[in-house]
């Protein structure tokens, strides 16, 4: 879910009408502005990157009850990898186990944010591998600890329909903006419509996990933004939605 990350990019920065991503061509028509306060939230939050780097082994070299594995240095002052490359790997303290292990078998996850994840993301298979099984075999101590059979690692900052991965609240900015994003365009009112939103057309809805305030960054909240815009719709032309019984709690309106 990138939509915010697509809204900044489109309406703060110049665009030239056609763009080129790859090989494909795409037109930009010419648009409206949009209300300022919705210009405001758009450049008030912020869209970062998160990387995951999935490793896969043949055998698992953690205990079976392991769920995550953190590094911790004894140096406070790690460097930015944007002014020290080699930096990175310190940025690398949290590695998580994926379960069930009869579904997904011998994988860990490595999480890597910021500067380190646009790094990442350049970097090729050989030297993840190389270099992150150096770093479990110092800190673990276990120098028997195999390269894995596999390496993947996301590129969300690279790929030109999302150039990132998650929504975030700057410091300073109140998390109240995203209500204010999640919010409709409405247009004339049409009084034959008896339960529209709110008793007027609406022009455009505004989706995706940057709208939801309690549950921004997530997959849950992409979904549940989706949901409750459907039942906007649903209502602007008279229709009842079935409840999402079967769901479950992460799909409960806000």
């Amino acid at each position: 879910d990138n939509v915010l990350n697509i809204l900044k990019k489109f309406f703060f920065f110049q665009y030239d009408k056609e763009m080129y991503y790859n090989t494909t061509q795409f037109y930009l028509i010419d648009y409206p502005s949009l209300p300022a306060e919705k210009m405001e939230v758009i450049d008030k939050l912020s869209f970062g990157n998160i990387a995951k780097i999935f490793l896969e082994y043949e055998e698992a070299f953690w205990e079976s009850d392991v769920s995550r594995i953190s590094l911790i240095w004894d140096d406070d002052s790690v460097e930015s990898v944007s002014t020290n490359k080699t930096q990175w790997l310190k940025h690398v303290s949290l590695f998580t186990v994926m379960k069930p292990q009869e579904r997904f078998g011998n994988i860990l996850i490595g999480w890597c944010p910021g500067d380190v994840a646009d790094l990442i993301e350049t970097m090729t298979e050989e030297e993840l591998s190389s270099a992150i099984t150096e770093h479990l075999r110092i800190f673990t101590g276990n120098l028997n600890i195999p390269p894995p059979k596999s390496v993947l690692q996301t590129r969300w900052r690279r790929n030109n329909f999302t150039h990132g991965s998650y929504t975030y609240i700057p410091v300073g900015v109140d998390g109240q903006v995203m209500d204010v994003l999640a919010q409709p365009l409405v247009g004339i009112k049409n009084p034959s419509k008896t339960k529209c939103w709110p008793k007027q057309d609406l022009q455009v809805l505004f989706s995706g996990e940057a709208t939801i305030k309690t549950q921004y960054s997530t997959v849950q909240g992409a979904l549940l933004s989706g949901h409750r815009d459907a039942e906007r719709l649903a209502q602007l032309y008279g229709r009842t939605l079935l409840r999402k019984k079967s769901l479950g709690h992460a799909h409960r309106v806000l």
